[in-house]
């Protein structure tokens, strides 16, 4: 069984560097938006990923725009869970909320989801 590498002192890994500077330039917040999106039909179901489309992430609020407000009631009570699904597959609390807006009415939801009992 081979061993890693030991460090040389004063080396620092890639990913050290990366995991310091990207907040630095604004790029965090990109990188982890276009991680979500692609993971998006996997958490949501293509038939959700169909009618949805994630639009922006600001801090941990994602939002999602909905081809039609008819799904509003629908997706609000799986909020919780797809947040939950999203921060599970994505490896750290990224989201902390998902707002549902309708491009067409400018209907917003951005209810917190409540913690399971």
């Amino acid at each position: 069984m081979s061993k890693a590498p030991k460090k040389k002192p004063g080396f620092v890994s890639t990913r050290d560097i990366l995991n310091r500077s990207l907040p630095k330039f604004g790029l965090a917040e990109q990188i982890n938006f276009q991680r979500i999106e692609l993971v998006w039909p996997q958490i949501v179901g293509e038939k959700i990923a169909d009618f949805t489309k994630v639009v922006r992430l600001t801090g941990k609020s994602l939002t999602v725009n909905l081809q039609n407000a008819e799904w509003l009631p629908a997706l609000e009570p799986l909020q919780q869970d797809i947040v939950l699904k999203l921060n599970q597959t994505l490896g750290g609390e990224l989201i902390k909320e998902i707002i549902f807006e309708t491009a067409a009415s400018g209907k917003r939801s951005g209810r917190k989801p409540k913690p399971k009992a």
